[in-house]
């Protein structure tokens, strides 16, 4: 068991360095940038969950910034499957990270709740 554990972190390890490249050399959206925050490969390597933030831009910009990547998709697959020393290819799926959304608000409330106290 320890040793897919293992695989796994090799294998997400490899998928965030090749992603992070692709997204900073090939990924240019404007005013909008988009940062790799985590990949979870699946326990059966078959698929990926690639969570990604935004800074900068306006929400519809980054939308917009979101939705090209979504695009790009087909192109980072075959980067992936170019650079990764696997048989086969997890499929890669984008997900907005909102911890940053999450922690701001959370912040903002506790921020609040003491200036009324």
């Amino acid at each position: 068991m320890e040793s897919l554990s293992l695989r796994l972190q090799k294998v997400e390890s490899e998928l965030r360095q090749i992603i992070g490249e692709f997204l900073s050399t090939k990924c240019i959206f404007g005013n909008v940038m988009i940062t790799l925050v985590r990949v979870h490969p699946a326990g059966d390597l078959r698929s990926a969950k690639v969570f990604v933030s935004f800074f900068g831009g306006t929400p519809e910009e980054q939308d917009e910034a979101f939705e090209e990547l979504e695009e790009r998709r087909p192109l980072l697959q075959s980067h992936v499957a170019k650079n990764l020393p696997m048989k086969f290819c997890p499929k890669l799926k984008f997900y907005k990270d909102t911890t940053m959304e999450h922690t701001q608000f959370v912040h903002q409330v506790l921020k609040d709740e003491e200036s009324s106290s």
